[in-house]
């Protein structure tokens, strides 16, 4: 008799990927596939993807690549970080992804110099 059991494993620290979380339980002996894996930056890009307007330009600006960047990117937006807060530059090297835009301070952003990553690909 062979017994599945599904479990979705949430987690608020979104540092970590599903395939990361995956690989970290099966160092344990723990074997979750990846996609039972929901991070806070993943629920957060579910939800702004349920906000946005078709047809309108958005973008994700913050100043933390854990929480704002990471959910902007999985929400599929054109991400800016802002140097002004919790992020430095020397602090970006340290995640697997990266932001579109990189500003000192929230003055330096030109929304009409800024494209929405929809418009990138599609371009």
């Amino acid at each position: 008799m062979i017994i599945s059991i599904i479990n979705l494993s949430l987690t608020n620290n979104s540092f970590h990927t599903p395939q990361t979380l995956k690989d970290r339980l099966a160092g344990m002996g723990i074997d979750v596939p990846e996609d039972c894996f929901y991070t806070s930056a993943m629920a957060t890009a579910s939800f702004i993807k349920l906000q946005r307007p078709d047809g309108c330009s958005t973008h994700v600006i913050g100043d933390r690549m854990d929480t704002d960047i990471v959910g902007g990117l999985e929400a599929g937006m054109a991400t800016c970080l802002v140097l002004s807060g919790v992020t430095s530059r020397e602090g970006m090297g340290r995640f697997p992804y990266q932001p579109d835009y990189v500003f000192n301070n929230l003055g330096e952003i030109d929304p009409e110099t800024l494209l929405s990553t929809r418009v990138r690909v599609e371009n």
